[in-house]
């Protein structure tokens, strides 16, 4: 696969991907087979799709090995976030993100 097609393979499916919750006005964001019954903000609606597009694009032109590092940091991100760090097969990176008390 060539890197042209690559690089819009991504794009579009990150837009595809940004497309499936639509901003409404004064609503959030709904599914976009339930948003005909509210008014749809579209200048959200472009921003999201071209930020989607964009990390597509740069996701998809990641090498392998980037990948990888990329999907070990968003599992320790995504337990740190969650509050559950035993669930992280990596604890020592869990160790050394966490913040030490200030002495003051």
């Amino acid at each position: 696969m060539t890197h042209v097609r690559r690089t819009l393979l991504g794009a579009g499916i990150g837009a595809l991907l940004a497309m499936v919750f639509v901003p409404c006005i004064h609503q959030g964001y709904e599914p976009i087979f339930n948003a005909a019954e509210y008014r749809i903000n579209v200048a959200q609606l472009v921003l999201n799709i071209s930020f989607a597009a964009l990390v597509g694009a740069l996701a998809f032109n990641l090498s392998r090995r980037a990948g990888r590092k990329l999907l070990v940091v968003e599992r320790v991100v995504g337990a740190i976030a969650e509050g559950k760090p035993e669930q992280c097969s990596d604890n020592q990176a869990i160790q050394k993100t966490r913040l030490r008390p200030s002495a003051g």
